[in-house]
């Protein structure tokens, strides 16, 4: 076994008490819980440095079934233990200031087969006080939503438009898709990157399952003529 599987399989018997009702897959080093229609999940990260130190972080996620089984199916392929409808790594966890935290997020410098204590009672913090808060706030599809919108610090999401769509469509909230694209517009338009060629051929996808609550519509690169004279086009 690796040194840095036996620290998280250490790491992981320690906790397993802050985290009631959630079980531990040793092969993913994750811990997870079901309360359908979420799962919340915590992977525990551990790298080495050439085998001389060892540092812990942490992934933290919440799937959505529906919103994740869309998406997967969009995409012509099945759900995999690894999807999220948000998530966020522990060493981004003090750049936000919805969930208020203030302890560690991220221990290195640890002897491979060292002594966790020193380090026990912070770990413990982070699970009790930030994860555990995390994953209460988003079992709530449009705390979810919002959240990825505004990329207020607690998603780590590539290409969230993806999850925002798709909790568009389980909620069927038309009003939402409609601004949410003109807002991707005018972002782009304002400088901020996004990926119009991997929204576009999401969206064309998206738009033939179900026309009405996603019509025609293509995202612009920035100084695309389109772009500058129609936000997009609906």
């Amino acid at each position: 076994m690796a040194h840095t599987d036996k620290m998280a399989h250490q790491l992981a018997s320690l906790l397993q008490p802050d985290l009631s009702g959630f079980r531990y897959t040793r092969s993913r080093t994750q811990f997870r819980k079901t309360e359908n229609p979420f799962s919340d999940d915590l992977i525990i990260n551990v790298t080495s440095r050439s085998g001389a130190s060892h540092s812990i972080a942490f992934y933290i996620g919440v799937a959505h079934s529906e919103v994740e089984a869309f998406v997967a199916n969009l995409e012509g392929r099945k759900v995999s233990p690894y999807d999220r409808t948000i998530l966020q790594y522990s060493p981004n966890v003090l750049k936000q200031a919805v969930i208020p935290f203030d302890g560690s997020v991220w221990w290195w410098g640890l002897p491979p087969g060292g002594d966790l204590a020193p380090i026990l009672a912070d770990v413990h913090r982070f699970v009790t006080e930030f994860a555990l808060a995390y994953y209460s706030r988003f079992h709530d599809l449009r705390a979810i939503r919002e959240s990825l919108v505004k990329r207020d610090g607690l998603s780590l999401n590539i290409n969230a438009f993806k999850q925002v769509l798709a909790i568009d469509a389980v909620l069927a909230d038309d009003e939402h898709v409609g601004t949410y694209l003109s807002l991707l517009q005018d972002e782009i338009d304002s400088g901020y990157h996004h990926d119009c060629d991997e929204f576009n051929v999401f969206y064309d996808r998206l738009s033939k399952t179900d026309e009405d609550l996603f019509p025609s519509f293509r995202l612009h690169p920035r100084g695309d003529s389109a772009g500058d004279t129609g936000k997009g086009n609906v």
